[in-house]
């Protein structure tokens, strides 16, 4: 039964990563004879460590490699970015227009009591930050939409006699660091594009030809939203969240009504309705991850004849976390 999986006659079903740290070729072409000597027939470029990825130094290497494993029959896979995860593009995003960059929703709070009359409060902000939504939540549930009296970094509060926590949220390009902030935005398509233009479409300009035989395909490796360090980032624990431009009116239309007196539900425990707004909100984000990241870069591989693999993030209930 299992027979032809020692006979290499299945095409083979293992890719060992190719590490690659700007070696010398023969070093290079003995590491492939030994992966052919174990039995695999395909390897996958593991290209993070490469000194010059998508540069001169990388072509040159890339040629070399396709042509060893053409010389023994084998199939070539190249994992797809310069960095981990996924998203980096070669440094392609960090040089686009700010809309297609990485962005967060944070919140901060404050507690008032009413009644209030054309009381300002204010809200520090940072370089390119913009408070964007404010709400206020009174102690018997009652919501108000403050986000029109938003003036600036300052918001003018009209408030009836109760007691009310002020919502204040900011709309970010800052949470993970230079680098990590300057990663595909997951939740807009045109973002997700720029991987195909940075590194996918470089590849097929220059191995055309080979693409579908020697070279199999693209590894993508954990592409994320990453807006926390920590793994176990989840809706209600007050870390910052992904965001575009674009989402409050897509989150309005995956709720049925405007969405911004629901903001407050995604940082804190309200009411009956918390539960329902986090969900839409983790669909929403689910749903955009398939279309603008596994759908838009599968269709364009399936498209060029090459396959399309990786690790996905999904274990460990990672469909709920953020980080």
């Amino acid at each position: 039964m299992f027979d032809h999986l020692f006979e290499h006659a299945s095409g083979g079903h293992m890719l060992p990563f190719l590490w690659l740290h700007g070696e010398d070729h023969a070093v290079i072409a003995e590491e492939i004879e030994q992966i052919y000597a174990s039995g695999a027939r395909a390897l996958c470029i593991e290209s993070r460590p490469h000194p010059d990825f998508a540069g001169p130094g990388w072509w040159k290497d890339v040629d070399f490699i396709l042509e060893e494993c053409r010389r023994r029959g084998m199939r070539m896979y190249v994992l797809d970015d310069a960095a981990f995860p996924t998203g980096y593009a070669a440094g392609a995003v960090a040089k686009a227009d700010s809309a297609l960059r990485k962005q967060y929703l944070i919140c901060s709070t404050m507690h008032v009591v009413g009644p209030l009359k054309q009381y300002w409060c204010y809200r520090n902000l940072q370089q390119d930050e913009t408070l964007s939504y404010a709400v206020a939540v009174g102690e018997h549930g009652k919501r108000i939409d403050l986000t029109g009296n938003i003036s600036g970094n300052r918001v003018m509060l009209e408030l009836d006699d109760d007691r009310y926590t002020l919502y204040f949220f900011v709309i970010t390009p800052h949470a993970m660091g230079e680098r990590m902030d300057s990663y595909t935005n997951l939740l807009v398509k045109e973002s997700v594009h720029i991987l195909l233009e940075a590194v996918y479409e470089p590849h097929y300009a220059r191995y055309k030809k080979d693409f579908g035989g020697v070279f199999a395909g693209f590894f993508s490796d954990e592409s994320s939203f990453t807006s926390d360090w920590r793994y176990d980032q989840i809706l209600g624990t007050g870390g910052p969240l992904p965001w575009s431009i674009y989402f409050i009116g897509q989150f309005s239309e995956k709720l049925g009504r405007d969405a911004v007196l629901s903001l407050p539900d995604l940082f804190a425990d309200i009411d009956e309705n918390t539960m329902p707004v986090r969900y839409a909100y983790m669909d929403l984000i689910s749903e955009l991850y398939q279309e603008n990241m596994s759908r838009q870069v599968g269709d364009w591989c399936a498209q060029h004849g090459v396959e399309y693999i990786g690790h996905v993030i999904e274990d460990n209930n990672a469909h709920a976390r953020l980080g």
